[in-house]
């Protein structure tokens, strides 16, 4: 395999993680209780909320991903089930 198909398949290996990233944090606001027609406006106010929430030199991870879900809840209740 030469260098320009390796890139290619690392581009594709890339798109196929993000799709799945995408889908695990929509099942994540799912079953937090968001509604199912909701789950746009959420990723947008989740991606939003991370600067509001979170000081730039931190890393976000589980723990920094569920305060950002309970932040939108309490903020959005109508996009609550």
């Amino acid at each position: 395999m030469n260098l320009r198909e390796e890139i290619e398949q690392l581009k594709q290996e890339n798109e196929e993680l993000s799709t799945e990233v995408f889908d695990m944090i929509n099942v994540a606001f799912y079953y937090a209780g968001f509604k199912k027609s909701s789950l746009e406006k959420v990723l947008e106010l989740y991606i939003e909320s991370i600067d509001e929430v979170f000081d730039e030199d931190v890393e976000v991870g589980f723990l920094e991903i569920v305060k950002l879900i309970e932040h939108i809840k309490k903020g959005h209740r109508e996009l609550l089930i």
